[in-house]
């Protein structure tokens, strides 16, 4: 599924993108992946977007 894009709640700006690539393996596991511009790196976005996407 995906990617997704990711947007910041406070002012709808795009960061970057977040998604699964393929589908799950025969014991469910399946590879995330994340891509997000260098200017918003090192302000936990990734972090709170993996969590999301995992949920």
């Amino acid at each position: 599924m995906g990617p997704w894009f990711v947007v910041r709640k406070s002012d709808g700006s795009i960061l970057g993108d977040i998604g699964f690539k393929g589908k799950p393996d025969k014991n469910r596991v399946v590879e995330a992946g994340y891509g997000f511009l260098e200017r918003y790196w090192g302000n936990g976005y990734a972090t709170e977007a993996m969590e999301v996407l995992i949920q």
